[in-house]
């Protein structure tokens, strides 16, 4: 036989195992059924379900193909990623049920705001209202997940027969099937080059292995939007949680996957839950659901388990987000691993991509299957959720939040921001006022407090108040000392916003937000005689100074306190016309149409308080060049965090390195380079995988030292810090001290150590998070910056064992030291993680800025 015959004979053998022979077809998905002409996967894109993967722009392709023939589908298009990839969602029901789609979608919304259901409205709405299920993954790189729904909405497009019509004419089913985009054609791309002609179940084949930032879950910039949905930062869950307020889903498929020597995973979850939810109710419905989940895998003799695993209280992720909207919550998590079309796990079996799918498909239809027949029983909880809020969260106390203005405006922007995109009603005052007794981020008992007018108040008097409590609470309960991700993340510590909360809505003039506050970047007092001059209380004024001194303006450091023309300063930004040529004046102009900050036109040098403005207490800014190393030996989402920052935050240059090449750069061109948390990572108490001086290699680590030598500054995150440290690549002599047993995000208190530009614009103590924690202290040629304060006062919230209270007290959050002309600066843990702390961001603007004055 000729050898191309031979190979091809083998392939075709392989596929039919891995396809199970005619088990492509339809019908074999969802047994029993029948169908219309309407085009199929393989008459649009060329090939069977799971003969391959499936890329986003198939997919799309796909999704349009469908809505432009079937009456049965809506496409909408509902956002875009940070690579402009359309977000789709595909809505499908009866044609009956989409003519009548705005009036439906009226009486759903009547069921989440109780003001708005009138007298006898209820009954009819319940009856009449087909069921909302949204279907859909934020982690498409998880494969199975895009290839099951798109074999559920062919089937509820063409399908036929009985069971079939009865979903449609129930239901308004929301398929979602690539939210995030990026990382699914990422992985896509790879594997169709990786794969070979024959699948390889070896999981030690190439195709099984991915390189770095390929086959995680985060989005272009590398940050997971399934850890996004409190502060809302990035694009993916912004248009996820517009589309739940628009579309009112009842019940959530979240369609994932998980390590292959696993089955498959549906609720009930186990504890602990997050007490602002009504969790008998939600029990219920898992029960009910997995009711008859549970007889179709039986059936067909699937393992799974239920009960035991993925339990949370953290809102974070988008699955237990959904919850605080009112819908069912439901995650599906099938055995994966690596992926591929075959793996072999461990005792020889092997795990097909047709396993993958077939689970996946027989579960979301069982769970249409029964909202079919709970239709009626889950409109009544899905406006019960809500109805049940309207005078508070149940079983807690308090009943309203209170901020007041922050002397960052651009602050508390973001803060509102966050809260108007939840669609949390806002309120602010229109006179001062004062309470008996409120509640403080920062205090243990509560007191009486005045509060000023302009105060932004929350109250849990609304359709929306079980999210607003999760969002805002302190700390949330733990039943168990149980964590799927961190344990708090209350969005005031996250912003560094002051509050508080108060056991009754103040009794005072508010009026509604709908918006939130918008400063405007503005040049007050027109073309400076002597110089320009901004206060630096936020991340945004240095992000101005960052620009500013990028496009060759000389700028000043001044430390404060100062008056200058009438305006108090702690310290301030000086741009001195006399050491500027004349394109200050445009320059100035320019970056506040960028950048929300007020910069005052001067005329004169002279400070009413404090130390001229030609005094040598003001410290240079320079022109910064900044690199920050990326690639193999740094954590994805670590990196992923500088590239937003950069990048979309704050909109400035910076140089990504790639570590394999540092020994052959030039770095002369860069004055600092930022380390990212990497190396050996840190996970129940151990460090493990390989250090930072196995990737750098000995020539990358003489280079890098050298450059620092001439005068660069170094800035090291936590494995960053690893490597600087004496038993790390010995640049330092900073001690490396172990790490804590289990900090799953503690908020805890630092404090200064004397003054240095590093801390500039904070307070003698404030607070970080502390998670995974590595622990070090300042060598003998080191300084410390900041340090943990003593045990006893060190947590501020979240869960945070005594040992590891006690070891944090003795160590260093911030240090430096001098080498040669240069010097590195170290944090000992991520000031920065997930780019969601925007309070911290002034830490790392003042490493940046300000590095080359650190003595």
């Amino acid at each position: 036989m000729h050898p191309a015959r031979l190979m091809l004979g083998a392939v075709c053998l392989l596929t039919a195992h891995l396809l199970g022979g005619a088990a492509a077809a339809q019908d074999d998905w969802v047994p029993g059924s029948s169908y219309s002409d309407v085009p199929t996967i393989e008459d649009v894109l060329g090939f069977k379900p799971i003969e391959r993967f499936t890329s986003f722009y198939e997919t799309e392709k796909l999704l349009h193909r469908w809505a432009e023939v079937s009456d049965r589908a809506k496409l909408i298009t509902y956002g875009e990623d940070y690579e402009g990839k359309k977000l789709y969602m595909l809505v499908v029901s009866s044609p009956e049920n989409l003519a009548a789609l705005d009036t439906h979608l009226a009486n759903l919304g009547k069921l989440t705001d109780p003001r708005k259901l009138g007298a006898g409205e209820l009954d009819s709405i319940v009856a009449n209202t087909p069921a909302t299920v949204m279907i859909s993954t934020i982690d498409t790189s998880e494969a199975s997940s895009v290839e099951a729904m798109q074999i559920v909405a062919y089937q509820l497009l063409a399908g036929t027969d009985a069971r079939t019509l009865r979903i449609l004419d129930n239901v308004l089913t929301y398929i979602i099937p690539v939210e995030n985009p990026s990382p699914r054609e990422r992985y896509v791309s790879w594997y169709h080059t990786a794969r070979s002609r024959i699948p390889k179940a070896d999981p030690n084949a190439a195709e099984h292995n991915p390189p770095w930032g390929v086959g995680n879950d985060s989005n272009h910039y590398q940050l997971d939007p399934n850890r996004d949905m409190v502060p809302l930062k990035m694009r993916e869950g912004r248009a996820k949680v517009e589309l739940i307020r628009r579309w009112r889903p009842e019940l959530a498929l979240d369609i994932h996957e998980m390590g292959a020597e696993s089955t498959f995973f549906f609720p009930p979850y186990p504890e602990p839950y997050n007490t602002n939810l009504p969790n008998d109710t939600l029990k219920k419905w898992w029960e009910i659901y997995a009711k008859d989940m549970r007889e179709q895998f039986d059936a067909r003799g699937w393992r799974y388990f239920s009960g035991d695993s993925f339990g949370s209280p953290f809102l974070g992720m988008h699955t237990l987000y959904t919850q605080y909207h009112g819908m069912i919550g439901i995650l599906f998590e099938q055995a994966a691993g690596s992926g591929g079309l075959v793996l072999e796990r461990k005792n020889g079996s092997l795990l097909t991509l047709r396993d993958r799918v077939q689970h996946h498909v027989t579960g979301i239809m069982s769970y249409l299957d029964t909202t079919v027949a709970k239709r009626q029983e889950l409109h009544r909880d899905f406006q019960e959720f809500f109805q049940s809020s309207m005078d508070g969260v149940p079983g807690v106390q308090q009943k309203a939040y209170a901020f007041p203005p922050d002397d960052d405006p651009n602050k508390m922007s973001q803060f509102i921001d966050s809260l108007l995109a939840h669609g949390i009603e806002v309120q602010r005052t229109s006179e001062p006022f004062s309470v008996g007794r409120a509640s403080g981020y920062f205090s243990n008992e509560p007191e009486r407090h005045a509060f000023p007018a302009g105060t932004y108040i929350v109250s849990l008097k609304q359709p929306l108040s079980r999210l607003a409590n999760a969002l805002l609470e302190k700390e949330p309960y733990h039943s168990i000392p149980v964590f799927y991700d961190i344990s708090v993340w209350a969005l005031p510590y996250q912003y560094g916003i002051d509050g508080y909360w108060m056991n009754d809505v103040p009794h005072v003039a508010m009026e509604s937000v709908s918006e939130p506050p918008s400063p405007k970047g503005e040049v007050a007092g027109g073309k400076a005689g002597f110089a320009y001059v901004w206060p630096y209380r936020g991340a945004l004024d240095a992000a101005a100074a960052y620009r500013l001194a990028e496009s060759g303006v000389n700028l000043y450091l001044h430390p404060g306190p100062a008056t200058v023309a009438g305006t108090s300063y702690d310290a301030a930004f000086i741009a001195p016309v006399d050491e500027n040529d004349e394109s200050i004046h445009n320059l100035m102009r320019a970056v506040v149409e960028d950048v929300p900050v007020r910069i005052e036109a001067v005329s004169t040098g002279h400070a009413a308080d404090g130390s001229d403005l030609g005094s040598g207490l003001l410290q240079p800014v320079g022109k910064p060049a900044v690199a920050v190393l990326t690639r193999e030996g740094t954590d994805t989402t670590a990196w992923g965090s500088f590239y937003f920052f950069f990048d979309e935050m704050y909109h400035l240059p910076f140089t990504p390195i790639a570590v394999p090449e540092l020994a052959e750069v030039d770095l002369q061109r860069y004055n600092t380079i930022i380390i990212p948390d990497g190396g050996q990572s840190v996970r129940d108490g151990e460090i493990r995988g390989k250090p930072y001086e196995w990737y750098f290699r000995e020539e990358g680590t003489q280079h890098l030292r050298e450059w620092v030598e001439r005068g660069g500054t170094l800035i090291t995150v936590k494995g960053g810090t690893a490597f600087a440290s004496a038993d790390g690549g010995g640049l330092t002599s900073t001690q490396s001290l172990g790490v804590t047993q289990k900090t799953p995000g503690a908020i805890v208190r630092v404090e200064t150590r004397g003054r240095s530009p590093l801390t500039t614009g904070y307070p003698d103590t404030f607070h970080v998070l502390s998670r995974n924690t590595r622990l070090f202290s300042a060598g003998e040629s080191g300084r410390s910056v900041l340090s943990y304060v003593d045990a006893e006062g060190l947590n501020v919230a979240g869960y945070l064992l005594d040992d590891d209270s006690a070891r944090l007290a003795t160590t260093d959050f911030l240090m430096t030291e001098n080498i040669g002309q240069g010097r590195v600066i170290m944090f000992g843990e991520d000031p920065n993680l997930r780019n969601q702390w925007t309070h911290l961001h002034q830490l790392l603007f003042n490493a940046i800025l300000f590095g080359p004055l650190v003595r």
